[in-house]
Parts: C-alpha cells; structure tokens; sequence
C-alpha cells in the first residue's frame, strides 16, 4: 500500500513540475552554423563606396594633380572592385553556403554566372575550413594551408537567420591613402 501511495505521489509531482512549465521561457540560443538545407544569400551591405568616395574627397589637390587623373576618375577606378565585393548578381541568389564538418563549401544551383561575370561574391567563403568561438559570436576562415584566415563578427544566429559582418582595410593604393570599410553578409536558412 505504501509503494502505491508513493507511487501516486510521484506522478503528481511529475505532473504538476510539467503542468507549470513556462510556455514562454526563452529559447536556447543556436549554437553552430550547420543546416540540413544550408543558408542561402539575402544580401550584401557594405560602406566601401562610401569610404573611397571619402578618401578621395580627402586627397590633397596637389595628390590629384600629380596623378593625372579627376578625382572622379580617381573614384571610378575603384567601381568594379566595389561591385566584386558587393554585388550580388541574380544567377548567385539561388547558391547555396553549407557549414559542415569543419568545413565550408558553396553549391551552386540553378542559374550559371556568364564568364565574364565578376568572380562570386561568397567566393571568399568556398572551401575554407571554418571555427567559431562556444558562443558563435565569431566565425574564423582559413585556407587550407591554414596561411591565410580571416575573422568574422556573427552579428545573428538563429533557425532561419545567419548575419556575419567583418572589417576589411584596403592597403597598397597608387593614389589613396590605406582606409577600412565593413561589409556584412545576410543569410537566410532555405
């Protein structure tokens, strides 16, 4: 009699411990980047543009005219390297970024880019091995040769969303002097 009265007691503490759960307590936080169907590119946002049109806004007269060049021509020179890093043509929209095993790999799916397009704005991405921090506030890439990685800020994570920005400085210019921009990558899950 005793083991059913414990028993009984029992489940009415496991029923009532279930019964007052909180339907409305918070989420455990995504913890890694790895999907079944992987993240697909919402968009790219960056101020490069806006940082070269500074810098040779900036530029001494003197800098300008030793150059040979407007400073519009000076700013126009630096168009098709802006539209490489930030333009996301209609035939990549449909590519698709897997994190997996370490690893990143992009699968391009549907539409092929003509040749002469510009090289594929998640290129930078394609086949790097990848690491993150516990949290996944930081997301590292590196060669396979591990000689080269670059590090980003992972701005948002979730089920169907993966934000990452990163700082970029532009060195070794003819005629502007070095200067930083950010660019940050939207993703969606599909």
């Amino acid at each position: 009699m005793k083991s059913n009265l414990s028993l009984f007691f029992l489940l009415f503490i496991l029923l009532l411990t279930t019964a007052c759960q909180d339907d409305d307590a918070p989420v455990a936080p995504v913890n890694q980047l790895s999907r079944f169907d992987g993240w697909q590119l919402v968009s790219v946002e960056s101020d490069f543009a806006e940082r070269v049109t500074a810098a040779v806004t900036a530029l001494p007269d003197s800098t300008v005219e030793k150059s040979g060049l407007t400073r519009e021509e000076i700013r126009g020179n630096y168009d098709v390297r802006i539209a490489a890093v930030t333009g996301v043509e209609d035939c990549e929209r449909d590519d698709v970024l897997f994190f997996d095993a370490g690893w990143v790999v992009l699968i391009k799916n549907g539409a092929d880019c003509p040749e002469n397009s510009p090289p594929h704005v998640l290129a930078g991405f394609d086949l790097k091995r990848y690491s993150t921090d516990f949290s996944v506030t930081r997301l590292t890439l590196t060669d396979d040769a591990r000689s080269e990685s670059s590090e980003y800020e992972v701005v948002e994570l979730d089920d169907e969303r993966l934000v990452v920005r990163q700082s970029r400085r532009v060195e070794n210019n003819l005629i502007l002097p070095s200067f930083s921009y950010t660019i940050t990558y939207t993703f969606r899950g599909r």
